[in-house]
């Protein structure tokens, strides 16, 4: 799970060692700057999310599964629209994923994404 979020295969002939395989969080890194890569990030930070929280739970490793649910969090508030209306499968992904991150841990219901910050997104854009 580790790997798949921050790659591997050190590259020993890079002064920074970066690896050759990319993980989740490079890639999410990398497309971020280009508008047409957009659903590439939010594919990638989901993934990392979902590593974090499939590698918490079988290593009951409670830090991974608050991680998840950060990466999820962060990336709704930095992107409230979540790749709509270009992309709406994300925000569904992401409040489906992110609930059961929540039940994980022991929190109460409402589960998923807060939804004031969408109504907020909204005006906002108006």
């Amino acid at each position: 799970y580790k790997k798949a979020i921050t790659g591997g295969y050190p590259n020993s002939d890079d002064a920074r060692e970066q690896n050759i395989i990319w993980g989740w969080n490079r890639l999410a890194t990398i497309v971020q700057r280009y508008p047409q890569y957009l659903d590439f990030f939010f594919e990638a930070r989901y993934n990392a999310a979902q590593a974090l929280f499939d590698y918490g739970r079988t290593q009951k490793k409670q830090d991974d599964i608050v991680m998840a649910k950060k990466y999820l969090l962060i990336t709704h508030k930095l992107y409230p629209s979540l790749g709509a209306p270009e992309s709406p499968e994300w925000r569904q992904k992401y409040d489906e994923l992110l609930a059961d991150v929540q039940k994980a841990l022991g929190e109460k219901p409402p589960y998923g994404l807060p939804q004031e910050d969408e109504k907020q997104a909204e005006t906002a854009r108006r």
